[in-house]
């Protein structure tokens, strides 16, 4: 079942605080830095954000499983768990978790769109 927007805010939040941690624990983060190196160093932060509130949004929208008939022969597909895979997006890589149903009569074998 997906997230409530206040538990995803919530998630996004913790995620941009461990970001920003990891940031400041960063030895070269200090009042010396060249304007090259906040670049460098914000850039990586943005970076490190940017993949994980993608991934927020990937699990969000992730489907429920539920009962489906099979697009070949019409028969009730069998549920058979779930099923990760890694996807390249614009924003980096993320780890999709898919339903996995294999139909009864035919053998066909489905991951239907999350």
């Amino acid at each position: 079942m997906p997230m409530s927007q206040e538990e995803l805010k919530a998630k996004v939040l913790a995620d941009a605080e461990t970001v920003v941690t990891a940031m400041l624990k960063d030895g070269r983060v200090n009042g010396a830095m060249t304007l090259s190196e906040m670049e460098v160093v914000v850039g990586k932060m943005g970076d490190q954000l940017v993949q994980q509130v993608m991934q927020r949004l990937v699990e969000q929208t992730q489907e429920v499983e539920g009962e489906r008939t099979c697009g070949e022969c019409g028969e009730k597909l069998r549920y058979k768990g779930r099923k990760k895979k890694r996807v390249v997006t614009l924003r980096g890589e993320v780890e999709l978790e898919r339903a996995y149903y294999v139909c009864r009569a035919c053998g066909t074998s489905v991951f239907p769109p999350g």
